[in-house]
This record gives structure tokens, sequence and C-alpha cells, in this order.
């Protein structure tokens, strides 16, 4: 499996994850124009609104999924099967479970949540009604992205992909229905999602009830140590996610403030275009991880310096053609959210601004993606705090305050351009060890 060429190596693993993430990421922009343009910029605000929130209850399965594939994919690499067997076990019981209490809470206490970042009754209800069906569907969710974590780990990135994919075919269907055809507002749009990626995650455990994979169900094992390692590595992961969760939350008090739901709209539509290009970015390196992990096990160091070019090269050369798409596509791509004339007026112009990021985006999470699979526990999280949180929060202010509406998106390729300085000297210090 690891004999062949770097570059084919690099394709193989990944080329699905990309295609699964891209497919992903394309619901989600049919998802923002179904709303957009079937129920108005009021929903549209209002899923911008609920989505922060959403990702950060459910980060905790994305810490133990991505945590414990690093340590799966280390034990595998080392030859100790039956321990990764039992951590494999053990963390699908313990997602299930979190999840079943999580979801109860997420559910009654929404409300109260939401109207802490807006006076308008309507657009707190809408926001509400969105993040309870999510609630009530939270253990078959969660449960479906960590399959794919463990799916990978195991060699089944085709597979992975196909569910993915197949999830989000369905999805968009049901958005059609449910949204166009039956009329269930905002309701309608999350059903539609939360249907479909249940389904995804009773296809994605087949292969492991089975036991023709390296990973199947044994009796569960685990001590404190191993635990603690698995959340503070797969921490780095999910406090990226919880960092771009307050940050948006930060975010849209601020647009609320100076612009008012137009402005969250037109944020909203901004990061749906940026949910699929920094997806793309984020499954390039995220599927050759189990390599990188399986590398340090196996103590081919070398391998992971040719595979890190290999990921630096493609990383940089696809965020260059997407930043010269956003610049020269600005207007089309912001008009297929919503007509409206407010809404244009700003919307052409603050994506342009925010494509500068990904100018340097690329180079920080591929160093993000690295730290996490050599198990650098601590400079993963470090690094994880500055680049996802505190150079965002800073330049955000900032900029907010010399430059108002537009200064908000200036701040973001800000901070992505001083969290390399920080990249850079991490993974010096990695080689030099």
């Amino acid at each position: 499996m690891f004999k062949s060429k770097i570059t084919k190596l690099f394709f193989k693993y990944a080329l699905p994850n990309m295609i699964s993430s891209g497919f992903f990421s394309l619901y989600i922009i049919i998802n923002g124009i179904f709303v957009g343009q079937f129920l108005g910029a009021k929903s549209l605000a209002a899923m911008g609104i609920a989505m922060p929130f959403i990702f950060v209850l459910f980060t905790l399965s994305d810490l133990i999924a991505i945590g414990s594939s690093v340590q799966i994919s280390l034990k595998l690499g080392s030859k100790k099967q039956n321990l990764a067997r039992g951590f494999f076990s053990f963390c699908i019981i313990f997602i299930l479970l979190a999840y079943i209490i999580i979801g109860i809470f997420g559910y009654f206490l929404s409300p109260f949540i939401v109207s802490f970042f807006s006076d308008d009754i309507e657009l707190i209800n809408l926001s509400s009604q969105y993040i309870k069906i999510f609630m009530l569907f939270a253990p078959l969710l969660c449960l479906s992205f960590a399959m794919d974590n463990y799916l990978r780990a195991c060699g089944k990135n085709a597979y992975s992909m196909y569910m993915g994919i197949g999830s989000v075919l369905v999805n968009i269907i049901l958005d059609y229905l449910f949204i166009a055809y039956f009329d269930l507002g905002i309701t309608g749009a999350a059903l539609a999602t939360s249907i479909s990626f249940s389904l995804g995650s009773f296809i994605g455990i087949l292969p492991f009830l089975s036991k023709q994979l390296p990973l199947y169900f044994t009796k569960p094992k685990m001590n404190f140590k191993l635990f603690k390692n698995i959340l503070l590595n797969g921490s780095s992961e999910s406090l990226m996610n919880i960092s771009l969760s307050i940050l948006g939350i930060f975010i849209n008090y601020i647009l609320l403030l100076n612009g008012g739901e137009i402005a969250v709209a037109i944020f909203s539509a901004i990061l749906y275009l940026d949910s699929i290009i920094m997806a793309l970015v984020n499954a390039m390196y995220d599927g050759v991880m189990p390599l990188l992990s399986f590398n340090v096990g196996s103590k081919n160091i070398n391998k992971n310096k040719a595979l890190l070019k290999t990921m630096a090269f493609y990383g940089c050369i696809f965020s260059l053609i997407i930043f010269v798409v956003n610049i020269v596509f600005a207007k089309e791509l912001m008009q297929m959210f919503n007509q409206e004339k407010q809404f244009l007026q700003l919307a052409y112009f603050a994506l342009m601004l925010y494509s500068f990021n990904y100018l340097f985006a690329w180079f920080n999470s591929l160093v993000a993606t690295y730290l996490t699979a050599i198990n650098q526990v601590k400079r993963s999280l470090i690094f994880t705090l500055i680049q996802g949180l505190l150079f965002p929060m800073l330049c955000l202010l900032i900029f907010a305050l010399l430059f108002g509406f537009n200064g908000i998106f200036v701040s973001f390729a800000v901070a992505e351009f001083l969290s390399i300085f920080i990249a850079y000297k991490f993974l010096k210090i990695c080689f030099k060890r």
C-alpha cells in the first residue's frame, strides 16, 4: 500500500477525500442558494446565525474522531492491530452516548442561545427552528462524519468518497422537495441535511461490521493517558472549528451592529463559497494524514518530507487559481445567492477583499495538519489558537474599527499572513527534531 511513488500515493489518498469534500461543500452552496432564492435574505441570515452554534456542538465528534484516527494509524503502522480495534470500538460508543446528551440539551437551549444576538423575534425563531432539527439527529449526524476518518485510516478512501457523494445527492434532492415543493421553509432545509447524512452514517458503519478491514468492532479498550492524548491531539483540529464558530458569532454580532441582517446574509453567502474552497484544501491534506501518521509509526520520516513538498505544491497552485476566479467572477458568484439590489451593492467587493486570505491560508492549513498527524499536541494547540482565534480576533477588531464593514473582510487575509511566520517556525522545529 505504501510502495507507490509519492505523487501517485498523494493523489490516491487526497483525491477521493477532495471529491467527497467537494460534493459536501457543493451541497452547502446549493443549500444556501435554495434558502436565499426561495426563502429570502432573512432566512439566509438565520442560517448564518445558527451554523456557528451547530459547529460548536458537533466539535466533540471531530475531536474524538481525528485524535483517535491518528492513534489508530500509529498503532496500525507499528503492527498493533488489536489495540487499534479496541480504541475504535470505544470511540464509536463514546460519540453516540455523548451526542444523545448534547442533542437533548441543544434542543431545549437553542432559543435562549440565539436570543443573545438579535432582538428580531422572527430571526430568533428561524434560527432556533434550524438548530432544533439538527439536535434531534445529533447522534447519527456525528457518527456519519466520524466514520469518514476511520474509513480513511483503513485505506477505504473510495468507499468514504462514495458515501459522501451519496449523502450529498440525497440532500440536494430533499432540499428541492422540502423547500421548493412542500414549502417547509428553513425547517425543510435542516430536515434535508439531517436525514441525508443520517443515512450516510448507516452506510459508513457497514464495512466495520465484518472482519475484512484492519478495524472492526471488538471489546472496547482505552486508558486515561491515551484518552487524554486523543482529546489533546484531536482538539487542535476541533479547536479550529470552535475558533471559527466563535469568530463567526463575533463577526455576526459586529455585522448586525454595522449593517443589519443584509450584512449577515452577505457574510453567510461568502462563507458558503469559502466552505467549498477551504474544504477542498483541507480535504487534500486530511486525506494524506493517515499516511503521515503511518510513516511516523513505521519510522519512515523521509517519505513524510516528500509528501509535505507534494502537498505544499498542489495546495499553493489550487489556492492561486481560486483567488483569481473569485476576483474575476465576484459578481456572478454572489448573484447566485440573492438578487436584491441592497445585497449585491455590498457583496461583490466584500468577496474580493475576503479572497486575499487564500494566498496564505493553504500553508497554514498544511502545517496544522502535519502537526496533528505527527502527534505534536502542544505545538498543534498553540498554533491553532494563534491562527484560528487570536490573530483573527485582533485583526478583526483593528480593521473593523479603522475601515468599518470592508475592514471585516480585509482582516482575514492579514491574520493568515501573520500566521505564516508562526507556522514556518513550528515546521522548522519539527524537522530539526
